[in-house]
């Protein structure tokens, strides 16, 4: 049984201060030392996912586990076939959602770091900035960027608008690939 298709496993590394996300699902399926994992596959025989016994932690419960979804092995497929590598779109910023508590303040993303000479170092976004539009989406959470990012590939020139002191700030930003 599949009970949920749109969870993300978040990965920020540490080295290169960016936060990405990888689209999972969540099934029932048992994992245990004789399955550690396998295709997913629906009654069609189409493909849903992989799921790996090595995806832990955090991301498995009691009597739930998380496999890769098939857009996730997609995209990774593509990039090895057309330029011999997986590459993701970065924005090359970690961060975190934060929700107004006064009146003034704004819903959005929070920077909290950036990878030097990363795509939002070089299109001038700054850490502590608050980031509440993104390709014409209005972001009031990270999810809201991962939807962005999962439209877009690396190259692609995109509109951002940050809260900084006070006021609004358009930058434009050239997706890069995610650091390895």
């Amino acid at each position: 049984i599949i009970s949920s298709t749109n969870k993300k496993m978040e990965l920020t590394k540490a080295d290169a201060q960016e936060t990405l996300a990888y689209a999972l699902l969540q099934t029932t399926l048992s994992l245990n030392n004789y399955n550690e994992g396998g295709v997913i596959i629906n009654l069609s025989g189409e493909v849903l996912g992989i799921i790996s016994k090595t995806i832990d932690g955090k991301y498995s419960n009691a009597g739930l586990n998380h496999a890769i979804s098939i857009a996730e092995i997609t995209k990774i497929i593509d990039g090895i076939i057309t330029g011999g590598e997986a590459k993701r779109p970065s924005l090359g910023i970690g961060f975190n959602t934060i929700t107004a508590s006064n009146e003034g303040e704004v819903d959005g993303v929070y920077v909290v770091s950036l990878t030097q000479d990363g795509a939002g170092a070089k299109a001038g976004i700054n850490v502590t900035d608050i980031i509440i539009e993104l390709d014409g989406t209005t972001i009031t959470k990270k999810e809201d960027i991962y939807e962005v990012l999962e439209r877009r590939k690396v190259g692609d020139v995109i509109s951002c608008t940050v809260w900084r002191e006070g006021k609004k700030e358009s930058l434009t930003i050239s997706l890069e690939p995610a650091s390895k």
